[in-house]
């Protein structure tokens, strides 16, 4: 055995190793309460080979930088989660809130909310796999969500108010499904946009409704108005005898004229009038 060969096994046998000490670990939480903690744990999970589940605190992550929480060729596997409904938020205030690509970069969201007035909500690009649950992408100065050969899907979430598409799709090999999402207030479509029809074949793009949501309004500030009562039938005219008629026209007849320039003292305003 020559000394390549040694080093071959050397080699192929560290592999093993670390493949069977991933086999035995288990998936991995972390609780970032801050951006920092959160790019941490990010790197941390960086060819981990494992799932790591992130708990989002009620906090914004604001990320200064131009592309957001930067996840661009990471071999990642990690959950996002928001610990309460609309309570974390990912703000970028670049290019990107959250930068999805390659491949080995997948990223399933829930309960997270994403913001970036100036840029993309969050772009997921060549091949990368983003899955979003009861999301709430808003307030972009681009599209909500940007997709260019990207996979994965956002399903039950609120997609509003973003300055282009709240959902835009390029590049052929683009397998993102978006269902039963309420999409509305976007400046250039509440559709799902495509560069090309064409490829809208390889998307699912169903049970998603646009319009504002209702509006809750608390009891306080509610004004009853009273509805108007049905209207009464018509009183029908009394009838009166011939005779009666007769007996009332001779009363008549006969009462004295009334005086003239008669004044009456009152000392009530009311009485005057």
């Amino acid at each position: 055995m020559n000394y390549q060969e040694i080093l071959k096994r050397a080699e192929l046998r560290k592999q093993e190793l670390i493949a069977a000490e991933a086999a035995k670990r288990t998936d991995i939480e972390r609780h970032p309460k801050n951006v920092p903690e959160l790019e941490a744990a990010v790197k941390e999970a960086h060819g981990l080979g494992v799932k790591m589940t992130i708990h989002l605190a009620s906090f914004v992550y604001t990320f200064e930088g131009s592309s957001g929480l930067d996840l661009y060729n990471k071999n990642v596997d990690v959950v996002l989660v928001g610990v309460e409904e609309g309570g974390a938020v990912i703000r970028g205030l670049g290019n990107y809130a959250l930068w999805l690509n390659g491949k080995d970069c997948r990223v399933e969201m829930l309960n997270v909310a994403i913001e970036c007035p100036k840029g993309y909500g969050i772009r997921i690009c060549n091949r990368a796999c983003a899955k979003l649950h009861n999301c709430d992408v808003r307030g972009c100065g681009k599209n909500g969500v940007y997709v260019y050969d990207g996979a994965g899907g956002i399903d039950s979430s609120n997609i509003h108010s973003n300055e282009w598409y709240g959902v835009y799709i390029e590049g052929r090999d683009s397998t993102f499904a978006v269902t039963s999402n309420r999409i509305h207030g976007n400046k250039e479509g509440d559709e799902v946009g495509f560069n090309d029809e064409g490829k809208r074949s390889k998307c699912t793009i169903a049970g998603n409704s646009a319009g504002t949501a209702p509006t809750v309004t608390s009891a306080a500030s509610l004004v009853l108005v009273p509805t108007s009562a049905p209207a009464s039938p018509p009183i029908a005219p009394p009838s009166f005898s011939a005779e009666y008629k007769r007996i009332a026209l001779s009363q008549v007849e006969s009462a004295p004229a009334p005086a003239e320039n008669l004044v009456y003292e009152t000392d009530s305003d009311s009485e005057r009038w």
